[in-house]
C-alpha cells in the first residue's frame, strides 16, 4: 500500500472556516430540559488536508484532512480538531461512491459546557453531577452516491452514522436524556451552472 500512495500525484489544501453550533434549550427530555440553557455560539478555525489521485484507477481520490475550530462566542472557550479521511471513486461514466470517516476530539471547555452536570444543574434536573475530561468525543463514518442525471442536473445520497464515545458518552445528559448512536439519511438534488 505504501508504494501505491508514494506513486499517486498529491495535492495540498487548506483554509479557513467558521460555523454556528446551536444552544440547548427546549430539550424534549424532561430531566435533561431542566439543566441550564447553552446559548449558540460562533466558531472560526482552519484546515488544512493532502488529497491523493489514482490510488486504484484513474478516477480515484483519497483526502486526509485535519481542522480545528475555535469558540469565539466565548460559550464553552475551548477547541474541537477534526480527523477526516474521503475516498471518492467512479462507479460509471455518471455515478460516484463516496466513503468518509471521522474522528473528533473536544477540549475540557467544550466537554465541559456541552456534557457536563454541575450541583446548580444536579440540583435543578435529579442528574448526577458529572464532570467530562478533554477527548475524543465521537467518530463518525459515511458512504454516499452522486449521480449525475444530465449535464446540469445531479442527484446525491448519503447515509451517515456517528457514535459518541468516552465521556461524552458516559455523560448523563446522553444516558439519561439521548443515544450516543445517530443515523442519518440524506438526498440533494444538484444544479450546475455553467
Amino acid at each position: 500500500m505504501r508504494w501505491i500512495v508514494l506513486a499517486a500525484s498529491c495535492l495540498m489544501v487548506g483554509g479557513i472556516s467558521s460555523g454556528y453550533v446551536p444552544g440547548r434549550h427546549d430539550v424534549d427530555n424532561p430531566l435533561v430540559d431542566l439543566l441550564p440553557d447553552i446559548a449558540g455560539t460562533v466558531e472560526v478555525g482552519a484546515f488544512l488536508g493532502r488529497r491523493f489521485r489514482h490510488l486504484f484507477n484513474r478516477s480515484d481520490s483519497l483526502s486526509v484532512s485535519l481542522g480545528t475550530m475555535a469558540d469565539i462566542g466565548g460559550v464553552y472557550s475551548g477547541y474541537t480538531l477534526d480527523l477526516g479521511l474521503d475516498y471518492s471513486t467512479a462507479l460509471s461514466k455518471r455515478v460516484r461512491a463516496l466513503v468518509n470517516l471521522g474522528v473528533v476530539y473536544a477540549s475540557e471547555g467544550f466537554m465541559d459546557t456541552q456534557f457536563g452536570v454541575d450541583e446548580r444543574g444536579s440540583a435543578a434536573s435529579g442528574l448526577p453531577v458529572f464532570a467530562p475530561d478533554a477527548g475524543i468525543h465521537q467518530v463518525s463514518a459515511s458512504a454516499g452516491l452522486n449521480m449525475q442525471l444530465n449535464h446540469r442536473w445531479g442527484i446525491f445520497g448519503q447515509v451517515a452514522y456517528t457514535r459518541l464515545t468516552g465521556d461524552a458518552r458516559d455523560s448523563p445528559v446522553v444516558r439519561f436524556g439521548g443515544d450516543p448512536d445517530q443515523w442519518r439519511v440524506g438526498l440533494a438534488l444538484s444544479y450546475r451552472l455553467d
